[in-house]
């Protein structure tokens, strides 16, 4: 566990203080796409508001990161889904897994995209991707052809410390 971190809780308006997310496109990615669910609270009508756990907002990191690739709200869902399912041990998924580890040690995930497939490659060191063959891209490429099989690298345990660091500062 993360410092004890994982207790907090958060609104919108700590969202966009922590990860400059507005709380139009917030609510914009929740409703129209379903890209994650407030795990503390979901607004249940007018005066209501959604709160979100340190999971949520890590998962909302992950979202921003995969969008510097130039994807798609659609492929990203998909990805994101495939990320939620994907369990990494002791039925936790990639999420769960990052948040209770030492977020010293680099963990990446490796996305691989052709056509109408996308696999992960989750490893806790980097790994060579091109035994997959295609391109590698990492998002300060921020460019996908989307006709070249590809591998979209993200360095989760950086992404999750930088998230970390963040939310200290509130």
């Amino acid at each position: 566990m993360v410092n004890g971190l994982n207790l907090k809780h958060f609104k919108a308006r700590d969202i966009k203080k922590i990860l400059d997310v507005d709380k139009n496109k917030l609510f914009y990615w929740i409703r129209t796409y379903r890209l994650l669910k407030p795990e503390i609270a979901e607004a249940s009508g007018i005066g209501t508001r959604s709160i979100f756990s340190l999971k949520n907002l890590l998962e909302l990191a992950t979202i921003k990161e995969l969008l510097k690739f130039r994807l798609n709200l659609d492929l990203v869902k998909m990805i994101k889904d495939q990320m939620d399912m994907y369990m990494v041990d002791d039925n936790r998924n990639i999420f769960d897994f990052i948040l209770s580890k030492d977020l010293k040690e680099a963990k990446f995930l490796y996305i691989y995209i052709a056509e109408n497939e996308i696999r992960l490659d989750f490893r806790p060191g980097q790994i060579e991707p091109d035994h997959y063959g295609g391109v590698t891209y990492s998002a300060d490429d921020a460019f996908l052809d989307p006709g070249v099989y590809s591998a979209l690298r993200l360095e989760l345990g950086m992404l999750a410390e930088d998230l970390m660091n963040k939310v200290n500062q509130l």
